[in-house]
């Protein structure tokens, strides 16, 4: 049995606008949390697009598969955290291989806001 899906939703009425979206309900401690834009498209494998916004949080223990911010020789970049034979290595996002260089974890990625 296949079921329907409707992929609309009813027209504003003065009931849609009475709450306002507030990025602070997603920051969890504000002194260590960073709004990033991303810029490029090396990451759309990973559904993170140009002019997306991520906020990271550098206070948060950076787990294996875990989307984390880095620095990797001199750049900050995008890629997620995995454990393999017992050693953290940075999985990009469009590709197989982990890279296995050096690297520091300068945040993890909390929340990411999709431009459209």
């Amino acid at each position: 049995m296949i079921e329907r899906i409707v992929m609309s939703f009813p027209a504003p009425t003065d009931y849609t606008y009475e709450q306002s979206l507030d990025l602070n309900t997603f920051i969890k401690n504000a002194p260590v949390t960073f709004f990033f834009r991303v810029a490029g498209e090396a990451m759309a494998a990973g559904c993170i697009h140009d002019g997306d916004l991520l906020i990271v949080d550098r206070s948060l223990d950076a787990l294996s598969g875990k989307l984390v911010v880095a620095a990797v020789e001199g750049d900050l970049v995008i890629h997620r955290l995995c454990l393999d034979q017992g050693r953290l290595q940075l999985q990009p996002l469009t590709q197989s291989h982990p890279y296995k260089g050096d690297f520091d974890i300068w945040g993890v990625v909390t929340t990411i806001i999709h431009n459209v």
